[in-house]
């Protein structure tokens, strides 16, 4: 018996590679399928409106260099495979065979499940249903991505290190295959291996998010109960699993007018700075003061907000969402949101004029809205105009300050744009990249150096490309404190060096959907693209040729006569 269940674990042992591919295969012809569509997509409003697709594009050239640098990405990365298969996938295989006589993946999906089981009567929670699976959802991935990072840094730094350490390299290392091709084979071994992995987590973990979310059943509780929890249930799917876009208002068409004169009037009196980044931060406190200004409200007055580009007619509720802090210290703010429809109406001469008129109210609760503290309110779907305008107003009903809306976080009304599982499989896309920019950077590295010294160096990376943006704020200076010559350009200097060394790093941070995810917001096509390109194809790929060039420049053995 115990000889025969050896034999089959050596048997699936053998032939866990090619399932392992054929997972992945098809884990990746969703995505084939969805870019297709989108494509088709972009097609019909080109061809219905070209040029406010141009203008668009002109306005954010991201989305569609992305995606020409993913199709070359992919085309090249499809020719390579194809014309070097042997030898790449005859090394991939051998380190994927490796990796499970080591059990690091069967030790990996133990502890997953074991902590996906744990992680719902671990967590704190407020109770409700939403709270549970959105912490759920998140840890999950987090946790999910950070055993996979650990796998992938740790399986190609050894790969190359190990067999030079050991001197086993020259048995895969061999002519006819060319070193290239031999760390092009280990780089795919280790992203079918890890990606192939996070596609069967990443499944249970949907599998698990979707248990939760199941209807909850309060055929025995009180009616009062019973009305909360399936209120909650209802927000669970229109909130968090949903894929929500952002819409941002209007902004007041002077603004840059207003901007313009500011610039000019202290470039006038001298005190408009020299430098170009204190000159691009003073221009960016302008705007936000002007719209700080515009958007305050008085006691007893109301300000209003256009918002464009929704869907018209959409069932359900938008939520809309804002900041704002009263000017009276440490007071709540005491007003209600109008939703505001034209419709034609009589003037005072009796003509039918078009104006706006309240169709929806929502008041603050007995409490107000505590200032500083993000808010969000339902407003019925309904009331979006045929031509996608939502108007919302603000009117202030407090005594005692007025209400000042905060401009790093405009008020934002969110609608739905899709369902749950496209978003997700986008989100596991963009961890798809991870994968193989993190592979690329282990093979990178223990090409370079041993074991102990990659594996540090690319956690090194790992850490800068996760704070990096946190950074780049602590290199903004301070134009209110003037500086000798000589200080000033060494920091001018240093400023620039750190941009450099943030730009060649990868922003891990930058480029994460998880966040967005769990908030029930779209992972957009956009950010997939952008994460293909930039992570994948630009810096994976250069990260692939650094290591090909010096593990080629690499002695591995050496003849000696004696």
């Amino acid at each position: 018996m115990k000889t025969t269940l050896l034999n089959a674990w050596r048997w699936s042992i053998r032939r866990l590679p090619e399932a392992m591919l054929v997972l992945l295969v098809l884990a990746l012809l969703p995505g084939l399928v969805l870019v297709v569509l989108e494509v088709r997509a972009v097609a019909a409003r080109f061809i219905s409106g070209p040029s406010t697709l141009w203008r668009a594009t002109v306005q954010d050239p991201w989305p569609a260099a992305g995606f020409l640098v993913c199709l070359v990405g992919v085309g090249l990365a499809t020719f390579l495979l194809w014309r070097n298969w042997p030898f790449v996938w005859a090394t991939g295989r051998k380190l994927i065979v490796e990796a499970l006589h080591r059990k690091i993946v069967l030790v990996l999906l133990v502890f997953f499940v074991v902590m996906m089981l744990l992680l719902p009567f671990v967590l704190k929670t407020e109770g409700s249903q939403m709270s549970r699976v959105q912490l759920v959802l998140l840890y999950s991935l987090v946790l999910a991505m950070v055993l996979l990072s650990l796998v992938a840094i740790f399986l190609s730094a050894a790969s190359i290190c190990s067999e030079i350490e050991s001197k086993q390299v020259h048995i895969t290392d061999t002519k006819p295959m060319r070193r290239w091709q031999f760390l092009l084979g280990k780089w795919f071994g280790t992203v079918v291996l890890c990606s192939s992995v996070m596609f069967v987590m990443t499944a249970a973990v949907g599998g698990v998010v979707l248990y939760l979310a199941r209807p909850p059943k309060v055929a025995h509780l009180q009616p009062r109960e019973a009305a909360a929890i399936l209120d909650n249930h209802r927000r669970l799917w229109e909130q968090v699993l949903v894929a929500r876009r952002e819409f941002l208002p209007v902004l007041p068409p002077d603004l840059d007018a207003k901007v313009a004169r500011e610039i000019e009037e202290q470039q006038e009196t001298g005190t408009w700075p020299k430098e170009p980044m204190m000159r691009r931060r003073r221009t960016r406190d302008l705007r936000k003061a002007l719209i700080a200004e515009r958007w305050t409200v008085p006691l007893g007055r109301a300000r209003g907000w256009e918002f464009r580009g929704l869907r018209p007619d959409q069932e359900g509720n938008l939520q809309v969402r804002f900041k704002a802090f009263s000017t009276r210290p440490n007071a709540a703010l005491r007003g209600r949101w109008l939703v505001l429809q034209r419709k034609q109406v009589k003037d005072e001469d009796g003509k039918m004029v078009s104006r706006p008129v309240v169709v929806h109210a929502v008041l603050a609760p007995p409490e107000g809205w505590f200032s500083q503290v993000r808010r969000s309110i339902d407003v019925p779907g309904q009331f979006v105009g045929d031509d996608g305008t939502l108007l919302l107003s603000y009117e202030n009903l407090s005594v005692i300050g007025d209400a000042v809306f905060d401009p790093d976080n405009l008020v934002e009304v969110l609608q739905s744009q899709g369902p749950f599982l496209p978003n997700y499989y986008r989100a596991l896309l963009v961890l798809f990249c991870y994968v193989g920019l993190l592979s690329a950077l282990g093979l990178m590295a223990g090409s370079l150096f041993s074991f102990p010294v990659a594996s540090l160096t690319v956690v090194f990376i790992v850490i800068v490309g996760l704070v990096g943006p946190w950074f780049v704020s602590f290199l903004s200076p301070n134009y209110e404190v003037p500086l000798p010559l000589w200080r000033d350009m060494l920091k001018s200097a240093w400023r620039a060096f750190c941009h450099a060394v943030l730009t060649v790093m990868p922003h891990f941070g930058k480029y994460n959907p998880l966040g967005q995810l769990s908030d029930g917001m779209m992972v957009t096509w956009r950010l997939v693209l952008t994460s293909g390109a930039v992570m994948l194809f630009v810096k994976g790929g250069l990260a692939l040729l650094v290591g090909a060039y010096f593990y080629s420049r690499r002695e591995l053995a050496r003849v000696i006569v004696r």
